[in-house]
């Protein structure tokens, strides 16, 4: 299947911009209908429920721009129940990984837009049983510079004591203000209201100043999900983070000299509580 949707965007660039995508400049070449913008490629359909205790890691990966990107992903994966990943990038490396990960996970890849070579970039929620419904969530507000527009998914998940768990996955709008990342958080708020379970909220909100940071705490913490902090934090610029609502968080590590990225990776233990 992973081949195939990837002949499929070679395709569309064989010539100009295709039927119904949208232009965009830059390193984007292209924004497809939304239509065309959620591929799922494993199933794992042997589990139906998440394991009582959930071991996550959540990362930027800044499109597998770094060299040792690809090693680091790969042993940051193992041991773990839930990957929620931004700006994925399919270019071999990962693919190379996805094929891997088609054996052990539910793959869900929402794309915000694609770029040269047909290559996609987006989100990635990837989880070790299979969801009950997905998500994605594009913005409407662009980036300036290449028009691209911004991505999440919102997968659930069925967990013990008959419990779901919503999990939203999300690469924050950059140049917008505060603005911006309120018209994208907004895009969550029907499926937040509704649910009435554990919700774990998480990734690059590119909350890149205190005032967006502040904002984004007090919007989400209307719903009742309150940001973890790490003990002796030294970003400058605090982009990537966990909001929780009935969840306990445990073994929580912000890796800050991991050098696959230009993001910290974040790895942590969920249980309800």
């Amino acid at each position: 299947m992973l081949v195939v949707f990837l002949v499929q965007l070679s395709v569309l660039f064989a010539g100009d911009i295709p039927d119904g995508h949208q232009g965009c400049s830059f390193k984007c070449k292209s924004i497809p209908p939304m239509e065309e913008s959620l591929i799922q490629f494993g199933e794992q359909t042997n589990q139906v429920h998440l394991p009582s205790q959930v071991n996550l890691l959540v990362w930027n990966v800044y499109k597998g721009r770094k060299q040792e990107f690809e090693k680091e992903l790969r042993d940051l994966s193992l041991g773990k129940d839930m990957l929620l990943i931004q700006e994925v990038s399919f270019d071999e490396a990962f693919v190379r990984l996805s094929e891997k990960w088609s054996l052990n996970f539910e793959h869900w890849h929402g794309i915000s837009f694609l770029m040269k070579k047909s290559i996609s970039t987006g989100v990635s929620n990837l989880a070790v049983a299979n969801s009950l419904s997905v998500n994605h969530l594009r913005t409407t507000d662009l980036e300036p510079f290449s028009k691209s527009p911004k991505m999440m998914l919102a997968s659930t998940y069925s967990w013990e004591n008959n419990k779901k768990l919503l999990v939203i996955n999300i690469h924050g709008i950059n140049f917008k203000g505060w603005e911006g990342l309120k018209n994208q958080l907004d895009l969550t708020e029907e499926l937040i209201s509704r649910h009435e379970g554990p919700i774990l909220f998480a990734g690059d909100f590119n909350t890149k100043n205190e005032e967006r940071l502040s904002s984004a705490d007090r919007y989400l913490s209307e719903y009742g999900l309150k940001r973890l902090e790490f003990e002796n934090d030294p970003r400058k610029k605090k982009l990537d983070h966990l909001y929780t609502r009935g969840v306990e968080v445990f073994n929580s590590v912000l890796h800050l000299d991991n050098p696959g990225s230009d993001h910290p990776p974040i790895t942590a233990s969920l249980t309800q509580n």
